[in-house]
């Protein structure tokens, strides 16, 4: 049996692939809560890809910088109000991402929700959820 890599040593991609086949996972088991908090976090890994992508790679900044940036934005809404926006303030992309930030806050909302609040969910409720993650992640891993 083939050994797995530590989390910590896998791509972003293939951590947005593993986290996405959990949300499906918990989505067909009707944990509609968790659900929407798995939405959350591949969201969250697919707005670390943008940033490491275009900090690292594209503009050469060490890589324990680009942790410390990521780690000080602090989640969906923060990753993209301070780190994304800016990167692409003078972009043609600013304006699609603009729309993919009111989508974040929604789906960071929902999130907030359920744990600041103990907030139940219906099945309603998680499918909008999954469905702006989905339209999220796949307009920003297409930028790569």
């Amino acid at each position: 049996m083939a050994k797995r890599k530590p989390h910590q040593e896998s791509t972003d991609i293939k951590r947005i692939k593993s986290q996405w086949l959990k949300l499906r996972a918990l989505h067909s088991r009707r944990k509609w809560q968790a659900a929407i908090l798995q939405a959350n976090v591949v969201v969250e890994i697919a707005a670390n890809l943008v940033v490491r992508r275009e900090l690292q790679s594209k503009r050469k900044l060490d890589e324990t910088f680009v942790t410390h940036l990521l780690k000080w934005a602090n989640g969906i809404a923060g990753k993209m109000d301070y780190l994304i926006l800016p990167l692409f303030s003078r972009n043609k992309r600013l304006a699609m991402l603009k729309k993919q930030k009111r989508l974040v806050e929604r789906i960071d909302e929902k999130r907030n929700a359920i744990v600041q609040r103990s907030k139940l969910c219906t099945e309603i409720e998680a499918n909008i959820v999954v469905n702006r993650a989905k339209t999220v992640v796949e307009s920003l891993v297409k930028i790569y």
